[in-house]
């Protein structure tokens, strides 16, 4: 009986509290009432946890009077939880992507784990538009430019990368995007190219990848790269970048469009894979557009 009685003693109730990422990146505020055992260890706490939230172990980490508690093995009392206390828990996507991350130590054309691999390609098919422009670009117009260049370099070891002060997490997006996805141009006949890249089935989302990549990868960083790494015919690089520029703000809507169809849609999935086609009739479409001033732009979608 003094055994069922110090068992009821200890049950307590542990509050963990932070802000959550969902799939298209938005953040917010959230709380959760985690029963549990002074006795058990912290780190059957925090598995408790996840199986309660259904978040992603792998992008949370936890703090408790400003000590990480991934670090303790002890017991809930043994660090001063109580019945009440509250747990810290933050959304950390860079360590995703963390030079740190062992999953990164050998990644190279053969054994890339699914999840870091990228399938994204801008395809192009005309030649030169009136519209092209030198502009800057965001998102996913970014990870293209990006992809391309990735393609065109042969990435120098991480320890040289580290002499050239260049950025390691930079080093490591650009080989991610580098043994994604190569693409066989064939400017007669692409469509074998395209149907392989929509086969793709196992990936990382795009939309957040190229969220992240927006945080972490500025232009002025790729200007830099250019300066130090030989970049294999960058007259073509630098002429998709112009070409791709004219799509800003047709995937500016592209983007905001999709977040809100996945978040209203009854099926769950995200985008892994995304082909950009450089439009052949891209200067009469706008200047036909011109002379519509009561046009209206929709997002279509057709079955494959």
């Amino acid at each position: 009986m003094q055994s069922n009685i110090s068992s009821l003693n200890n049950t307590i109730t542990i509050k963990f509290v932070g802000t959550v990422s969902d799939f298209d990146g938005q953040k917010c505020n959230c709380d959760w009432d985690v029963p549990s055992n002074l006795n058990e260890s912290v780190s059957d706490l925090i598995s408790r946890f996840f199986q309660i939230s259904g978040l992603n172990a792998n992008n949370y980490r936890f703090y408790f009077n400003g000590e990480n508690l991934r670090k303790y093995e002890k017991q809930l009392f043994q660090i001063g939880l109580q019945n009440g206390s509250k747990i810290e828990f933050a959304y950390v996507e860079q360590e995703f992507f963390s030079p740190n991350n062992n999953n990164f130590g050998n990644i190279n054309g053969e054994n890339l784990p699914f999840n870091y691999k990228i399938f994204i390609k801008f395809i192009k098919f005309s030649t030169y538009s009136a519209y092209n422009g030198n502009k800057e670009l965001k998102g996913i117009l970014k990870l293209c430019i990006l992809k391309e260049f990735a393609d065109k370099i042969n990435l120098p070891d991480i320890g040289i990368w580290k002499l050239g002060g260049l950025p390691e997490i930079v080093y490591f997006i650009l080989k991610i995007l580098k043994y994604g996805y190569n693409y066989q141009y064939d400017y007669d006949n692409p469509s074998p190219n395209i149907k392989e890249l929509f086969q793709k089935e196992k990936g990382c989302n795009i939309i957040n990848f190229s969220n992240f990549v927006d945080e972490q990868f500025k232009i002025s960083i790729l200007q830099n790269i250019m300066k130090t790494i030989y970049v294999n015919n960058i007259n073509d690089m630098n002429d998709s970048y112009c070409r791709l520029g004219k799509y800003e703000l047709y995937m500016s809507s592209f983007e905001k469009d999709i977040i809100r169809a996945l978040k209203h849609s009854v099926f769950e999935f995200s985008i892994v894979s995304l082909a950009i086609l450089d439009s052949e009739n891209f200067d009469k479409f706008e200047d036909e557009r011109a002379k519509c001033p009561n046009r209206c732009t929709q997002l279509l979608y057709h079955g494959t």
